[in-house]
């Protein structure tokens, strides 16, 4: 985040569809744990929407990074594609008050 002002990252809104109903996966990283963390999944092909709530788990300490995957499960060769409308993390400004 190049945002002199940010001060925390807070939400993230998903807005995806895929052409295959097979299980997909939407996920986020967990820093603390090093392990993938679903948001959401399904086996539809209609639009997956929603929000997720980023806590200090889901946030790298000093780079304020977020990371986040998409996961589908394939049979037979089958070609699937992931449409994504939305990805979007809102974060929070403010400003550090030295005391």
């Amino acid at each position: 985040m190049d945002d002199p002002n940010f001060y925390s990252a807070d939400l993230l809104y998903y807005d995806y569809k895929t052409t295959v109903a097979t299980s997909t996966y939407f996920k986020v990283w967990n820093w603390d744990t090093s392990q993938w963390y679903t948001i959401s999944n399904g086996t539809t092909t209609n639009w997956q929407t929603g929000m997720f709530t980023i806590t200090d788990p889901f946030i790298q300490d000093g780079t304020d990074t977020v990371k986040m995957r998409f996961e589908k499960q394939i049979k037979n060769g089958d070609e699937a594609k992931v449409y994504i409308d939305q990805l979007t993390v809102r974060y929070s400004k403010g400003s550090v008050k030295n005391l």
